[in-house]
């Protein structure tokens, strides 16, 4: 079944539509479980480092990853124009907090993973 929810009022910014405000709390917990999984991923395939050298790695990955996170929501819903872009500020502005809620959970998505090995290790 497709759904044809109603289009936002004139004047009132995508951002604050009923049908997108509902969904909007499911973002960011939708972000706190995919991105773990993409650093575990991403983990998987590297090397065995000692705890130093996977901290360091850690930091790196959550810094390239928020930032590629927002050059890609920048050029995907606000420069690159299409039914479902928004403008500089109904990104940035009215959809506060959500949107630096999404980056700080895309952040912290490779120390979730780095705190769950932890203590998978020392289970073992």
């Amino acid at each position: 079944m497709i759904a044809h929810p109603p289009e936002a009022a004139p004047g009132i910014s995508p951002v604050k539509a009923p049908v997108f405000v509902a969904t909007v709390p499911y973002h960011v917990l939708i972000m706190l479980i995919i991105w773990p999984i993409f650093a575990a991923i991403y983990f998987k395939k590297a090397q065995r480092r000692n705890p130093g050298e996977e901290k360091t790695e850690t930091w790196n990955l959550a810094f390239v990853w928020m930032a590629l996170a927002m050059i890609v929501d920048c050029v995907g819903f606000v420069l690159i124009k299409h039914p479902y872009s928004l403008t500089a500020h109904a990104f940035y502005v009215d959809y506060q907090p959500w949107i630096s809620l999404i980056y700080i959970a895309i952040f912290v998505s490779p120390f979730i993973r780095l705190m769950l090995s932890q203590q998978a290790a020392k289970r073992k």
